[in-house]
């Protein structure tokens, strides 16, 4: 069983031995991580993001047929609230 170290009394000897020098690609390993992530965000951002309707060709804005338009003779009754 280790020794309860008091973080209070000794706030770094439970995360590095004094002894060993810190690792000098860790800040670079670090940064590079950062970056994966933040891009592997951007990608599942840009994922889920709707892109434009193929219906919308001419540029117009597609929308659902559930929300419906009251002066779209197309419309059907049901839809209109």
């Amino acid at each position: 069983m280790t020794d309860f170290v008091d973080p209070l009394e000794e706030p770094y000897a439970a995360d590095r031995a004094a002894a060993t020098p810190p690792d000098a690609g860790a800040e670079e390993a670090f940064e590079a991580r950062r970056e994966a992530e933040r891009r592997e965000a951007e990608n599942e951002a840009a994922e889920t993001r709707p892109g434009p309707s193929p219906d919308a060709a001419d540029g117009t804005q597609v929308t659902s047929a559930s929300e419906g338009d009251a002066l779209d003779p197309t419309t059907p009754v049901d839809n209109l609230e």
